[in-house]
C-alpha cells in the first residue's frame, strides 16, 4: 500500500523514454504522495490517476469491521496539491470529465498530471473487497495464534 508513486519514479527512470500511467487510492496516496516532489524535481511526467473515495476501503472491509471513523480519511485537493508541488492537477467529477482529463494529461510534456477522480466511497472493485475480506481474516487468525 502507498507503492505507486514511489514506483512510478522507479518505473520512468529505468525507462525514460515510456510515460507510466499510475492507479492510486486516495488513502495510499496519503503515505507517499509527498513523493510527487521528487517526481517534479526529477521532470518526470507520469500520468497519476487518485480514485478518492475519501475511506481506507481494505479496512472497511476487513473483519472484524472497523468503525466509520477508522476507515475514514481526510479529504484533501488533490489537484491543487499536485499544482502546488509543480504538477499539472484535474478534477474529475463525471465520465465527461475523465475523457477531458486524459486527452489534457496526454499533451502535458513537461510535468507530471494528477486526475483527483472522485468517486463514491461504495465504489470498489471486487478484487479490493475480497482482499479487505482475507486480510481481515488473516488478521483475525495471526492475532489469535500463540507464539513460543
Amino acid at each position: 500500500m502507498g507503492f505507486s508513486i514511489p514506483g512510478a519514479i522507479g518505473a520512468q527512470k529505468a525507462e525514460p523514454k515510456r510515460r507510466p500511467i499510475v492507479m492510486v487510492g486516495d488513502g495510499a496516496f496519503q503515505m507517499t504522495g509527498m513523493e510527487l516532489i521528487t517526481i517534479a524535481k526529477l521532470k518526470l511526467n507520469p500520468i497519476i490517476v487518485l480514485f478518492n473515495n475519501t475511506i481506507y476501503a481494505t479496512l472497511k472491509y476487513c473483519e472484524p469491521p472497523h468503525t466509520a471513523q477508522e476507515h475514514k480519511i481526510p479529504t484533501l485537493d488533490y489537484a491543487k496539491m499536485a499544482e502546488i508541488l509543480g504538477g499539472k492537477g484535474i478534477t474529475v467529477n463525471s465520465v465527461g470529465d475523465m475523457k477531458n482529463a486524459l486527452r489534457v494529461a496526454k499533451d502535458v510534456k513537461d510535468t507530471f498530471t494528477l486526475l483527483n477522480v472522485k468517486i463514491d466511497e461504495k465504489d470498489i472493485s471486487p478484487a479490493l473487497r475480497t482482499f479487505g475480506e482475507k486480510l481481515g481474516r488473516f488478521v483475525e487468525v495471526s492475532a489469535t495464534t500463540k507464539v513460543e
